[in-house]
């Protein structure tokens, strides 16, 4: 009689589960534990290492190993092991690869039907990445499960539900959290409303917790060791797990005290569980803050719930369910050990995959069969990632990756859309050669310096680059995901801005003092350009030829760069706290507001000298240019409130109450809507311009700081600075569907014009992150 597989590749663990008919139990992965660590070890003759055997083989060669590459998928560029470059999901494939083979030995004979799980929350692009590792671990067909359903299949079976009733799942995971809403059906469960999820949280940023205490505990002594000396490696590798150990008895014991063996000596340092939750109460309360958002978009009131199930390591905690009953008031079902949740499930629905027909029944609880080109398993063990020979198959490095992909037939169509778009662009460039420039409204307000560079363009948009007007915005979709993150920025990165071609976005580091170019295409740092003094926001012409950086000190001025050269033609002076400037529809002026003097300087775009213009209300902030450019939107955020300019009259014509703490703005593209995101209030105010009033408000996440509109209107991205995310708002119903966590205090948010990515500027951790958007 043959089984099912379920597999739940975790970012920390990794589990298992098979099915024979109708009993299903957890695989055995490792020797002395049920799961096995989601570790890969790349030793110096080449063979791969995976679970157990690689931790252990860890503690003597930390720099060796790969953690956490779940994360990862998705990202381009490739995380190095031993000096060996490998895709996220070649490293997937050599763990998932000796799964099957340890149950294969286990059980005899190789398991007839395999599921396996993924977060809910990825997109398209992770989901399509995420097919790659059963065909790279030699699997021939696969069914793939998000996890919270897996979790809903699994508590069906442990307690039946009536048809009709309604369960939220509550995965929180090593390295994600997901939540959905099911209603149990006769067929299977039926999804509602719209899952969500934080992208990064889970066990690791418990762990990172853990770790952080400690090494503060020891005055740094961790954070002082070097991994590249042998013993310092070993020991932070033994730390690490010591930290792991602790984080799980806590829940069960109410101290627990790590032993940290350092060079220097052993140390001991207790934790007790109270001290332990109020390391991760916060991120807990996110979850709490999802959940709720999951259940408005389902349209399910908290009482309608049958129960909250848990599933994922980290739901272990107790903080988790005694958090949940207290804010929901509904039943929360622990299972005997949650980690194993999602894997039980997953085999229990690979019990279900008898015969093709009775694959059509499985999407009703939302699995969908996958076909891979590879070999499956046909009879004894399968061989294992750690044999040399098989390396390349199981886990192959970069380039035999995209050697095989090459040989997918989906890339010919990937080269026939490549093909349509270049000769599309040839049409465009031999039937719009050029545009007379023309004056915008309100151009008497502009001053009238006539200083300007030889040679530099007007600054317009007829001025030669395609506008964004010319580039087809992508449908935008409410739960975009993490790509990959942009370490090679300067320090304290607080403004971002993307060209209107969508080839670069430009990152201004105000500590390093410099401007970073980043190519969209490789999402790599490609030039790096000093400015003299504390570089903040950045604006760009509506051409795409030149950008406008603010600095704060020596002196407030405005650096104007030019994009193609990437040097600074010039600096304008102006107040001595700049903060965002904005550049008119036309391209002809630039507005800066001025924190100090309460007040907007406005400069022609090819002048050297600024006017003290408009007075506006209290510390001003960010400020929004309509799109016929005759009026303006300038946000205080001492007073609360959005001055609206008539720049044709050199009036102010209306303020308008927002939210408490008002620091950003954003304006739809055809100037009916405005948008505040309001720090001390946690909110977005939503602006009728027509009738210049708030006509709806959004909760978001703490502190929000800015927030930038995807180009084709349906969503907004608010940089939540106090609580390390970003909120995707939708426009249409002003509702929150999704939290993406990003890196330490997101400081800006900037979208392509075609709405494939949004960057995020993390002042603390000196980062960017790269969304998938679109």
């Amino acid at each position: 009689m043959g089984y099912g597989l379920g597999v739940d590749l975790g970012t920390t663990f990794t589990a298992a589960a098979v099915s024979r008919g109708p009993s299903v139990s957890v695989a055995a992965l490792s020797e002395d534990d049920l799961v096995a660590p989601s570790v890969v070890l790349a030793a110096e003759d080449g063979s791969l290492f995976t679970g157990q055997a690689a931790e252990w083989r860890a503690i003597g060669d930390p720099l060796r190993v790969a953690r956490g590459f779940k994360r990862r998928l998705g990202d381009p560029t490739p995380l190095v092991i031993g000096g060996t470059p490998y895709a996220p999901t070649a490293l997937m494939a050599a763990l998932l690869r000796d799964v099957v083979a340890s149950v294969t030995a286990s059980e005899g004979e190789p398991p007839e039907h395999v599921v396996l799980t993924c977060p809910a929350v990825w997109g398209p692009y992770r989901r399509e990445q995420f097919t790659e590792v059963p065909r790279l671990a030699g699997l021939n067909e696969v069914t793939l499960l998000t996890e919270p359903e897996a979790a809903a299949a699994h508590h069906v079976r442990e307690r039946r539900l009536a048809d009709g009733e309604i369960v939220a799942v509550y995965d929180l995971g090593g390295g994600t959290f997901d939540t959905t809403v099911l209603r149990a059906r006769p067929d299977g469960m039926e999804i509602l409303g719209t899952p969500e999820g934080i992208e990064r949280l889970g066990g690791i940023d418990f762990d990172e917790a853990l770790i952080a205490h400690v090494d503060a505990e020891l005055d740094g002594a961790f954070g002082r060791l070097d991994p590249r000396n042998p013993a310092e490696g070993a020991a932070m590798a033994l730390l690490r797990r010591e930290c792991v150990r602790a984080k799980e008895l806590l829940s069960t014991e109410d101290s627990v005290t790590i032993v940290a063996r350092l060079p220097g000596g052993r140390h001991e340092v207790t934790v007790t569980r109270a001290r332990f939750e109020e390391m991760i109460r916060r991120s807990i309360g996110l979850t709490v803050e999802t959940v709720r958002r999951t259940l408005v978009s389902a349209g399910v009131e908290p009482d309608e719930l049958a129960a909250i199930v848990l599933a994922g390591g980290s739901a272990d905690i107790p903080l988790v369910a005694e958090t949940l009953a207290e804010e929901f008031g509904r039943p929360v079902r622990v299972g005997v050990q949650s980690k194993f949740t999602v894997a039980l499930g997953a085999a229990a629905t690979a019990a279900r995959l008898g015969t093709p027909e009775q694959v059509a029944e499985i999407p009703a609880d939302g699995a969908v069969r996958v076909a891979v080109n590879g070999t499956a398993p046909t009879g004894g063990a399968a061989p294992t990632a750690t044999e040399a020979p098989d390396r390349a198959a199981a886990a192959a490095p970069l380039g035999a990756w995209w050697t095989d992909a090459l040989r997918d037939r989906r890339l010919i169509g990937i080269a026939v859309v490549l093909a349509v778009l270049l000769v599309t662009g040839l049409v465009f460039a031999l039937t719009n050669p050029g545009r007379r420039d023309q004056a915008g409204p309100g151009a008497a307000g502009a001053g009238t310096s006539t200083d300007t560079t030889p040679g530099e363009s007007t600054g317009s948009a007829a001025a030669g680059t395609p506008t964004t007007a010319a580039i087809a915005a992508r449908p935008s979709v409410p739960i975009p995901t993490v790509l990959t993150t942009i370490e090679a920025v300067g320090p304290r990165p607080q403004g971002v801005v993307t060209t209107p071609d969508g080839k670069l976005a430009l990152v201004a580091a105000s500590v390093e003092e410099t401007v970073s170019f980043i190519d969209t295409a490789t999402q790599k740092v490609v030039a790096e350009l000093e400015i003299a003094g504390q570089a903040q926001y950045l604006a760009m012409s509506p051409d795409g030829t030149t950008a406008y950086v603010t600095v704060l000190r020596p002196q407030g001025k405005v650096a104007v760069i030019d994009i193609a050269s990437r040097t600074v033609l010039r600096e304008v002076p102006v107040g001595p706290e700049a903060f965002v400037p904005a550049a008119s529809p036309d391209g002809t002026r630039v507005y800066v507001p001025d924190h100090n003097t309460s007040s907007v300087w406005v400069f022609p775009a090819r002048g050297r000298s600024a006017t003290n213009g408009q007075a506006v209300k209290s510390a001003p902030h960010g400020m929004a240019i309509g799109p016929d450019g005759r009026f303006a939107y300038v946000v205080s955020h001492e007073s609360s409130t959005v001055t609206v300019l008539d720049l044709s009259a050199n009036t102010t014509v209306a303020e308008i109450p927002v939210g408490i703490s008002a620091l950003a703005i954003a304006l739809s593209a055809d100037g009916k809507r405005l948008y505040t995101a309001n720090y001390d209030a946690n909110t977005v105010s939503v602006v009728d311009t027509e009738k210049r009033v708030v006509s709806a408000t959004a909760q978001v996440g703490f502190h929000p700081q800015a927030l930038a509109l995807a180009p084709d209107g349906r969503h907004l991205y608010v940089a939540n600075n106090g609580s390390d995310t970003v909120s995707v708002v939708e426009t249409a119903t002003n509702a929150v569907t999704a939290t993406v966590y990003v890196g330490d205090e997101p400081w800006s948010v900037a979208v392509t014009p075609d709405g494939r990515f949004a960057y995020v500027a993390n002042a603390l951790s000196d980062d960017v992150t790269v969304i998938s958007a679109a």
